[in-house]
Formats: C-alpha cells, sequence, structure tokens
C-alpha cells in the first residue's frame, strides 16, 4: 500500500511540474510578446486560442478517456498500439478537414470574428495551426498510460 502511495504521489509531481513549468515558460515570454505585439493583436490572439481550445474538445471526441479505458481492458500490446493509432488517424482526417475549411473559409471568417477581412491570413494561418490541435494530448494519454512521467513532462516541455 505504502509503495503505491510512494508511486502516486512521486507521478502526480512530475505531471503537475510540468504545467507550472509550461505556465513559468509563458510568464516570462509576456514581455517579448508586449514589444512584438500591439494591443489588438492580442485580442485576435486571444480569440483564436480560445477558439482553437474549444475546437480541440470537439475534435478530440472525448476519444481521450476512450483511450485511456480501452487500454487498461486491452492488456495485449499490439491491441493498445491499434487504439492509439486509430486514434491518431481519426485526429489527423477530423483536424485536416476542419483546417482545410477554416483555411478556405478564412476571408468569411475574419469578417465574422473581427468585423473586416484585414485578419484573414491570420486566420488562414491559425487553421494551419488546426492541423497539429491534439495529437499533444494522444501523446499525453500515451505518455501516462504506459507510466512514464519524465516521458510526458519532457514532451510537454518541448511541444
Amino acid at each position: 500500500m505504502r509503495k503505491y502511495l510512494r508511486q502516486l504521489l512521486s507521478e502526480s509531481v512530475v505531471y503537475g511540474l510540468s504545467g507550472v513549468i509550461v505556465s513559468l515558460i509563458q510568464m516570462f515570454l509576456v514581455p517579448i510578446y508586449t514589444r512584438i505585439f500591439d494591443p489588438q493583436d492580442y485580442g485576435v490572439i486571444s480569440i483564436l486560442t480560445t477558439t482553437s481550445n474549444l475546437l480541440t474538445i470537439v475534435l478530440l471526441f472525448g476519444l481521450d478517456n476512450s483511450a485511456a479505458a480501452w487500454f487498461w481492458d486491452k492488456p495485449e500490446p499490439s491491441e493498445r498500439r491499434k487504439t492509439f493509432s486509430s486514434w491518431v488517424v481519426f485526429l489527423a482526417a477530423t483536424s485536416l478537414l476542419v483546417a482545410f475549411g477554416f483555411a478556405v473559409t478564412a476571408s468569411l471568417w475574419s469578417k465574422v470574428m473581427f468585423g473586416g477581412d484585414e485578419h484573414a491570413r491570420i486566420v488562414a494561418l491559425w487553421a494551419g495551426g488546426l492541423l497539429f490541435v491534439g495529437f499533444h494530448r494522444v501523446a499525453n494519454t500515451w505518455f501516462r498510460s504506459m507510466r512514464k512521467p519524465i516521458y510526458a513532462i519532457g514532451y510537454s516541455l518541448t511541444v
């Protein structure tokens, strides 16, 4: 019992530490961002970031929880790899579809979100970034399921 509590505590510290370190890095980047961007740009970035966060929830389709549950239901390594591979393929296909839709209609989305088409290029670039939305969740779920907290924190800090 004591062994499991120690393991739980150590892994919780490692996973929690990655979030703290990422937040500290973001805090130190604020002075750089304030020199580069105008206040209006912050509004655009904030709206697109919020939209990305909402789209991440939709694009994941709850498969992060399902993959974790399936991981423990199927102890065979090949079945576990199939589960995560299927999730990656599904995520890639849906992300590609959504990113393409936003990129093609970037001018329209710029008008809807910002009241004009002057930010259409930024919306198109942002749409390209949607291709990669959610893949960090796949990697973190895999590392956590495999009980590799050091890999999880390393991945979180490099991405």
